[in-house]
């Protein structure tokens, strides 16, 4: 996990250069870097880490891919879009994501070639996210789905929602999570 957050440290750092230039590419990462959260992530045996690290990446090869449309970023963007789901399942949704923008992209600009190039990396990143979900449900047990239900459900909203508080948990949750990012206990 240490590795992992020192990793999401580096590409979040080259992402934000992508993005705002080099001139003020060290907010990310230092924000990143001294936040306690990822601190208390990547001192974990846990995946956590690993989900901030494939975010950070898939985001910097997919501007990068943007920005060179060139067989080598082309290259990178796959292995990243493939190899995050294998440590972290919160990779699926920012490929997913990414993927969705890409082809939107793609679709606007009519190049046929380029379409059909995104449309096959969107297939083996899907490929490869449902082999991994398909493996953990094969590795998991009724104990284990158990123990996760009961330790994740705070987290979750019930659904179908049964009160008024159900119907106000996503406000709820981003509001905790944010007050949390910010550095104040509950």
């Amino acid at each position: 996990s240490f590795i992992m957050g020192c990793g999401a440290i580096v590409a979040t750092a080259l992402a934000s250069r992508e993005l705002v230039g080099e001139r003020d590419a060290w907010v990310a990462p230092a924000v990143l870097a001294l936040a306690g959260p990822l601190i208390l992530m990547s001192a974990q045996v846990k995946p956590y880490a690993a989900d901030v690290l494939f975010s950070a990446l898939v985001l910097l090869c997919t501007l990068r891919e943007a920005r060179l449309r060139d067989a080598p970023s082309r290259t990178a963007l796959m292995v990243a879009g493939l190899a995050g789901p294998w440590f972290s399942f919160g990779a699926v949704f920012v490929v997913a994501g990414t993927g969705a923008v890409l082809l939107y992209q793609r679709i606007r600009r009519g190049d046929q070639a380029e379409r059909r190039a995104t449309v096959v990396l969107l297939l083996a990143w899907g490929m490869s996210a449902l082999v991994t979900v398909m493996l953990a449900q094969r590795l998991s047990n009724p104990a284990t789905a158990d123990l996760m239900q009961s330790y994740w459900a705070p987290d979750f909203p019930r659904i179908p929602p049964s009160d008024a508080a159900d119907l106000t948990w996503p406000a709820r949750a981003i509001g905790t999570m944010l007050w949390s990012a910010l550095g104040f206990r509950q």
